[in-house]
């Protein structure tokens, strides 16, 4: 039987999330899993030099109705940029669909950042899988896609 950290599951949609570099994304709700270390990169490579914004989690903690994908913990839930997120101590912070363009860019439209970041990703995925990794995995989506909905008919 696989061991739970080998196929982290989506606390919102219970699929398997894919490895976006040191990301983990749902593809089916468009959620995120990011390492606190890559969120500070993140806001300071769009902040540029002139401001620096920092991560301060309240000392007090709220409960989650999440459990974090990589350890099954429950997570706390914080406010970052006036937008509620799931936090777990260990690996990172949990962001639904166009959350994280929110906090991280909150004067960019969460549609050209979602697209920046589909951008990214795919240049990501080309130099890690090679291009026959890329293809066959589409199309593993793809067929997977198919089954899904033909199974909820």
């Amino acid at each position: 039987m696989p061991n739970r950290d080998e196929f982290p599951i989506c606390p919102d949609c219970g699929v398997a999330l894919e490895p976006y570099g040191t990301r983990l994304g749902c593809d089916r709700c468009g959620g995120t899993l990011v390492t606190e270390v890559e969120l500070v990169e993140m806001m300071h490579a769009l902040d540029g030099e002139t401001t620096s914004r920092t991560l301060a989690w309240p000392t007090t903690r709220h409960p989650s109705r999440r459990k974090c994908p990589r350890c099954a913990a429950m997570m706390s839930g914080a406010r970052m940029e006036g937008v509620a997120v799931e936090r777990c101590d260990l690996h990172g912070i949990w962001f639904d669909h166009g959350e994280l363009a929110k906090v991280v860019a909150p004067h960019v439209d969460p549609a050209t950042f979602d697209r920046e970041m589909a951008a990214r990703r795919a240049v990501a995925d080309q130099m890690q899988y090679g291009s026959l990794g890329v293809v066959i995995r589409d199309i593993y989506r793809a067929i997977g896609a198919r089954l899904k909905r033909w199974r909820d008919r």
